[in-house]
């Protein structure tokens, strides 16, 4: 059984975007990872962004705040 909720966000890089979540949080952060190099599997986190809760919908909406 599938009882994930549906949370769209606004603004930031993700603008529009909706995912799947297991619980309403007050805050979501995206971390951003790119491999560190061609032949080594070690991934490295390029950048983090935030979003807060904004309405709890449905769909849930949550509203870009920071990124880093």
């Amino acid at each position: 059984m599938n009882n994930k909720l549906k949370a769209m966000l606004v603004g930031g890089p993700n603008d529009g975007q909706t995912w799947e979540l297991d619980e309403a949080k007050p805050e979501i952060a995206i971390a951003y990872r790119m491999q560190e190099h061609p032949l080594k599997p070690t991934m490295k986190v390029t950048g983090v962004v935030k979003y807060k809760l904004k309405s709890s919908g449905p769909p849930l909406q949550y509203e870009f705040v920071d990124s880093n």
